[in-house]
């Protein structure tokens, strides 16, 4: 998967090469299939917990599954907070056409 997918791309890209079917991993995450098609299509938003358990079942990323979404772990919320001027770069990053490997790298660098 190259170039920058939006999180319902993300996750719908990784179910099909994967070859789940909807109502499978939605059993297996705990949501709903309706969810997880308004999920994939963008119409809907995960939260974090949601967001991670479908990284987790799909071999995703946790970073960039997160970013994807719109979310922020924990630890990057706290390192953000000591640092104003790494949200600029965030949100530029969020703006581009960024590699979601290399947002992934930069993600992991500052949760750290």
């Amino acid at each position: 998967m190259l170039g920058f997918m939006r999180f319902g791309e993300l996750i719908s890209a990784a179910r099909t090469e994967q070859g789940l079917q909807s109502v499978q991993l939605a059993k297996e995450v705990g949501i709903s299939r309706p969810f997880l098609w308004e999920l994939e299509r963008g119409t809907r938003s995960p939260s974090e917990t949601t967001a991670l358990a479908l990284a987790h079942r799909l071999g995703l990323d946790p970073a960039v599954v997160l970013a994807t979404a719109g979310l922020v772990s924990e630890s990057a919320k706290l390192w953000l907070s000591a640092r104003p001027d790494a949200i600029e770069l965030v949100e530029r990053l969020a703006r581009s056409n960024a590699n979601e490997v290399l947002v992934g790298k930069l993600l992991r660098k500052v949760a750290k």
